[in-house]
């Protein structure tokens, strides 16, 4: 697998491999910083299902990933060139479902900031 380090990020072949090298790079980036353990984790989660859903369904060859920590923000950008999600369409599945209900405020399987 090929690694290529930016100078915002990292550039990866977006396979099953390369998952834990992706949350391994979050990983370090964040605790270089003073993001608290609890945020780390959700953070994590979000994480985990944005790169698993490139691995999965896009059918990109390049995955660029970035986190960016200053003194409020956490930002963690990630793109490919593969396929886009179509929001549309009508696979729903568990994580899509979550993030729909996230963003649109309504009340997901979460329970102390916990996605369950």
């Amino acid at each position: 697998m090929e690694i290529k380090k930016t100078e915002n990020g990292i550039v990866v072949t977006p396979d099953q491999a390369s998952i834990e090298v992706v949350a391994s790079y979050v990983e370090e980036t964040l605790e270089k910083s003073e993001v608290t353990m609890r945020d780390s984790y959700k953070i994590n989660i979000a994480l985990d299902e944005l790169y698993s859903n490139i691995v999965r369904y896009s059918g990109a060859s390049e995955a660029k990933v970035s986190c960016v920590v200053d003194e409020h923000t956490v930002t963690l950008h990630l793109q490919d060139n593969g396929v886009p999600f179509d929001p549309t369409g009508t696979a729903c599945g568990r994580g899509t479902d979550w993030w729909t209900r996230y963003f649109s405020g309504k009340k997901a399987d979460v329970q102390d900031d916990v996605l369950l």
